[in-house]
């Protein structure tokens, strides 16, 4: 089973990639990383092939994971499923 977010660890940040790349280091669908383009994540230029630099990826893919943090307050505790 694959993991529910993608590793951000993965990317090479002095690197460029495909969308076809991009979705086969991660394991997901094409589709996916088109999503995520479309949802903000920047790529070099407007032509074809789509090309996203690595350090954008990652930051990208760090910053949705932090996004969706929450703490918990002083008299609270995480439960678990």
């Amino acid at each position: 089973m694959r993991k529910r977010l993608p590793n951000y660890r993965l990317v090479k940040i002095h690197r460029s990639y495909s969308v076809e790349e991009a979705a086969r280091l991660f394991g997901t669908h094409k589709n996916t990383v088109r999503a995520w383009v479309k949802a903000g994540l920047p790529t070099c230029d407007g032509k074809r092939p789509t090309l996203i630099l690595g350090g954008e990826l990652a930051a990208y893919l760090k910053a949705r994971r932090t996004k969706n943090k929450r703490p918990c307050q002083p008299d609270e505790i995480y439960c678990v499923r």
